[in-house]
């Protein structure tokens, strides 16, 4: 089978020139070199496209059963401690983690507590506690199919609290001291006279007075936090509570000195002493060389 490559016209094989415009026929019975080149590269792709997705394929549905088999390993699992009880500051807590598995993951955990999770082992870190009720709340491990539970309950109330210093004293001028809370609470409130001055600073607290020109005073500072408290005692220096500054000697309290009684009682005793270490004492040496031949 012939055809004109204008009109398309066809004809037989004995014909040799199209009759309408005169152009000689191409044979059109088989196919050209070109197209069969043509055809076999796009056999050729379409085997190699082919072959890559058939292989992509297997990779993945390999990586598939890779990653349950290590997902699903484990046989046992278990949390060490499984119970953790919070006061109602809160505080960290590690648990140790025995299996089997290749891998461990946590599901579940209550809000009010952060985890750092390590090979092994996980920290807890127990929020401190605002709400003014307990509170109680879970931890959920899973290693495929197998689980574990870590329980935590924490406290809403402080049980004890304590000042490293029950008793604090000032000099007339003034001025200030520090001191530590320790407490199992988180949110002591702190009770004092106009004249002193409470301020917490990072994990001390300031306790701090006025310049004082009248009488010698005393006041109390006391730290509460729910149904548990500690007082600290607070002296300063000032003038005689008797006689008033005046320096009677008939004052008792200050001795005619016309300041407070406290210290001058102290002052008193040091003299004492030192008269015991310096003057007895040449006098025992004296009579031990007259006695001892």
């Amino acid at each position: 089978m012939k055809e004109c490559p204008k009109c398309h016209t066809q004809y037989d094989d004995s014909m040799n020139f199209c009759t309408n415009d005169g152009f000689q026929l191409v044979d059109v019975s088989t196919p050209s070199s070109n197209n069969q080149f043509r055809h076999t590269q796009t056999k050729r792709k379409g085997g190699c496209l082919k072959k890559i997705i058939v292989s992509t394929v297997i990779v993945v549905i390999a990586l598939i059963a890779f990653y349950n088999y290590i997902m699903n390993a484990a046989t046992y699992l278990r949390a060490e401690p499984n119970q953790i009880g919070s006061v109602k500051a809160g505080g960290d807590c590690k648990v140790e983690i025995d299996y089997d598995g290749y891998v461990w993951l946590i599901n579940h955990k209550p809000e009010w507590v952060d985890i750092d999770e390590n090979d092994n082992d996980f920290t807890i870190r127990v929020n401190p506690n605002q709400t003014g009720q307990a509170r109680e709340g879970s931890i959920t491990i899973q290693s495929g199919k197998q689980l574990a539970q870590v329980v935590i309950k924490q406290m809403g109330y402080a049980t004890r609290i304590k000042a490293s210093e029950n008793t604090l004293k000032f000099s007339s001028s003034g001025g200030k001291e520090t001191i530590t809370i320790a407490t199992d609470g988180c949110g002591w409130k702190a009770q004092f006279p106009e004249w002193i001055s409470v301020r917490e600073n990072e994990d001390v607290v300031v306790i701090s007075c006025q310049r004082n020109s009248e009488e010698y005073r005393t006041g109390n500072v006391i730290f509460k936090e729910d149904n548990v408290s500690t007082t600290v005692y607070i002296t300063q220096g000032g003038l005689c509570n008797n006689c008033h500054g005046k320096g009677e000697t008939s004052c008792s309290s200050c001795w005619g000195m016309g300041g407070s009684g406290l210290w001058y009682v102290l002052y008193a005793m040091s003299m004492v002493w030192w008269f015991w270490e310096n003057q007895m004492r040449s006098l025992w040496r004296f009579w031990q060389k007259r006695m001892i031949p």
